[in-house]
């Protein structure tokens, strides 16, 4: 097996974290290997937010099922679907955006599970863990509101 498949095959969720900075240029390094994801469309269409602020994410372990390990992490990623995004970049090209169809909501939440994937996996290449937070999802609305999200 290679080191890839190795790597791979030894995921395991992490919920405990050292109280250690991630340092920006490691994380940017991951966020842009990530964003190298395979899609399906090639609009990436997906942001994320990088979240280091402790009163923030106090509030997002609770928002999302007061889980615990969401405030205890150096840093948490909240990956969004935006079609948002690429609607603007399709509008500053002059191009008027239609496609608000089910197909492009799929295309866009499968872009933000293939870059979530790649940042994990690509996080854990460097030493470090994590864990999907489905939680997230639970109060749609008020991480919105506590992100600035539209």
């Amino acid at each position: 097996m290679n080191k890839i498949l190795e790597l791979m095959a030894s995921h395991t969720s992490v919920r405990k974290f050292k109280n250690e900075v991630v340092p920006d240029d490691l994380l940017n390094s991951i966020l842009d290997a990530a964003r190298q994801a395979s899609t399906s469309s090639n609009v990436q269409a997906y942001s994320i937010i990088v979240i280091k602020d402790q009163e923030k994410k106090v509030k997002l372990a609770e928002l999302c099922g007061n889980q615990v390990w969401v405030e205890k992490c150096p840093v948490f990623l909240t990956i969004c679907p935006d079609l948002r995004r690429l609607e603007k970049v399709a509008q500053r090209q002059g191009y008027e955006f239609q496609d608000r169809s089910i197909e492009m909501f799929i295309v866009a939440t499968v872009d933000a599970a293939l870059v979530a994937q790649n940042i994990l996996t690509g996080a854990e290449s460097c030493g470090l863990g994590g864990v999907m937070i489905g939680g997230i999802r639970n109060s749609s609305d008020d991480v919105s509101k506590l992100l600035g999200l539209p």
